[in-house]
């Protein structure tokens, strides 16, 4: 019961930053003053190391990602500022909304996509590599952001405010849709993978024969 209860509280409350696949650990710095996080990045994924690092000098001159204070290309290792908890639905500021419209605007002129936050498909009341720190929003998650055109950055941030509001406004048709539509996905993306194993299993009997 235990395990069920800790598992159920961090998907309705996470308090950390989030695992990523290419993220192997991650340690926040009470100690330091400021505080700081340290991320662990896995030897596989050294290009989103690379990116992060890259888009961390790009975008520094705004306050909506965390600040970095070092690296170390050895360990692959980042240490940024700490950007508080997990951002959910219960917890945005009241002008949360005009803060993402900025953070929009600022995208679009570096033409920078963050293309992995939004409502969590797990649960939607969780809102993905968003972190929020005395009211102030961040965006995190910098190994995964793309160049890309000013029309699907603001399509793409649309999209997620228009999410976040129905959320907000408890909305319960859409709240049934959203959960719906991410059970389909979850099983295409089981089925494409069931898929891709079957492949490779008649091209390898059928090279042997």
């Amino acid at each position: 019961m235990d395990i069920i209860k800790k598992y159920y509280n961090l998907l309705i409350n996470p308090v950390n930053f989030p695992f990523g696949k290419e993220v192997e650990n991650i340690k926040i710095n009470k100690e330091m003053d400021p505080i700081t996080i340290t991320k662990t990045f896995r030897k596989t994924k050294m290009d989103k190391y690379i990116k992060a690092i890259y888009l961390s000098n790009k975008l520094k001159k705004y306050n909506f990602i965390p600040k970095l204070i070092k690296f170390n290309d050895n360990k692959l290792e980042l240490e940024q500022i700490y950007c508080g908890s997990q951002a959910t639905i219960s917890t945005l500021p009241n002008n949360w909304k005009e803060q993402l419209s900025k953070i929009k605007h600022q995208l679009i002129k570096e033409k920078v996509s963050f293309i992995d936050w939004g409502p969590w498909d797990v649960n939607p009341f969780v809102i993905n590599n968003l972190c929020i720190n005395n009211e102030k929003i961040y965006l995190i998650d910098l190994g995964d952001c793309e160049f890309t055109d000013s029309i699907y950055i603001e399509q793409y941030f649309d999209l997620q405010i228009y999410y976040i509001e129905q959320l907000v406004k408890n909305n319960r048709l859409f709240i049934m849709y959203f959960y719906i539509i991410n059970i389909f996905k979850g099983v295409y993306r089981k089925i494409s993978r069931l898929n891709n194993w079957i492949y490779f299993i008649i091209l390898y009997i059928a090279y042997h024969l």
